[in-house]
């Protein structure tokens, strides 16, 4: 059986919920504004561009102010300012990663993040455990960009050949097996994790 010795984990929908509409919602109960800030600010291209670090905050909230009504900009403003504040951390993943911790394991971060991570990451438990985090705004390259999973292994000092991914979206896990990295869908079932590291040795 294969021994794993790197363990990399997504954030977004894994670690942490990451849910737009739950979000905007934390600012307004108007459906229709609701809908119409959810498409315009996180579903457009300037989010992934500010993922990828290759925009900045500035710079998007002048696209994004300039499609939308001027009475939302307030609004627009203060979320793209905030939006951090409402991400809820699932719960299990810090005593999970914690006994990984202890078992020797090295335990590694691939996010798809804009560098507004740097701002909330000390919030976030989960995150305490981690040896080291990779963020694709520091890179300037996102998933499941092939680059991204070599620029991360080589920043973090891995074997691929060693390390399981776990991410909840399958273009990202796709390209990290064909990158040659060991991965696992995230559905958000836990236990359903528990038993696939148990499975292959993990635990």
């Amino acid at each position: 059986m294969k021994r794993y010795t790197t363990l990399i984990f997504d954030l977004g929908n894994v670690l942490i919920d990451f849910s737009p509409y739950s979000i905007v919602s934390s600012y307004t109960n108007d459906v229709h504004t609701i809908q119409t800030l959810v498409c315009e600010i996180f579903l457009k291209q300037e989010w992934l561009d500010l993922d990828q670090g290759i925009m900045t905050l500035r710079e998007a909230k002048e696209r994004i102010l300039q499609r939308l009504d001027a009475t939302l900009h307030v609004l627009a403003l203060d979320i793209l300012d905030t939006w951090y504040n409402h991400l809820t951390e699932r719960p299990y993943f810090p005593d999970l990663l914690k006994e990984l911790k202890a078992m020797g394991y090295r335990l590694v971060l691939f996010s798809n993040a804009a560098l507004c991570f740097h701002d909330y990451q000390n919030r976030i438990q989960a995150l305490h455990y981690f040896d080291h985090k990779i963020i694709s705004a520091d890179l300037n390259l996102s998933k499941p960009d092939p680059a991204f999973y070599q620029v991360a292994c080589e920043k973090a000092g891995i074997d691929p050949s060693t390390a399981f991914f776990i991410d909840d979206s399958m273009a990202n896990i796709q390209a990290a097996q064909a990158f040659g990295i060991d991965s696992f869908w995230y559905n958000g079932n836990f236990d359903r994790l528990v038993d696939y590291f148990a499975k292959i040795n993990i635990f």
